[in-house]
């Protein structure tokens, strides 16, 4: 299965129309039609058959299922920069950034009050992805460390 193709809309419609045209109006064979949109030729008999039978609205797309989204893009844009400025900024003790913190965020500066599970869905949405920090101890000295590498590392024999 190839899932839905990449496209608004109203230009996965168009590109039904066009193709229903140049089939119907313009005499092309569904063959070449399917080759040129790359669909399968079944594709194209369907898409001929629900214009025949309820003329244009046939083609016409169909809301996207699921629950409306509960940001806008410019909320979404905000987010992000409000994310970008850190965690300190919006008023956490650090700048790690996590999912109950940007919860937490989200309900507070745009009043959306999402499960603490949806976070990484919504940040994947967003273009971000989840990281953890790399963990280093407190006392961790880089210079010392170097230096018995050079010095003090056990050689093969």
């Amino acid at each position: 299965m190839r899932g839905r193709p990449l496209g608004s809309g109203k230009k996965l419609e168009e590109r039904r129309r066009q193709a229903v045209r140049e089939v119907e109006v313009e005499g092309a064979t569904p063959n070449s039609v399917a080759k040129k949109y790359k669909v399968e030729i079944g594709t194209i008999y369907r898409w001929c058959g629900m214009y025949r039978k309820d003329n244009k609205k046939g083609l016409n797309s169909r809301p996207t299922p699921g629950a409306p989204k509960r940001m806008t893009a410019a909320q979404l844009e905000k987010l992000e920069k409000l994310l970008l400025k850190g965690a300190q900024a919006n008023g956490f003790p650090n700048d790690l950034w996590t999912c109950p913190r940007i919860k937490d965020l989200i309900k507070d500066r745009f009043g959306v009050d999402y499960h603490v599970d949806h976070i990484v869905r919504l940040l994947g949405r967003m273009g971000c992805s989840a990281q953890r920090p790399t963990k280093q101890a407190l006392e961790r000295n880089d210079k010392r460390i170097r230096e018995w590498v050079k010095k003090d590392l056990p050689t093969k024999d």
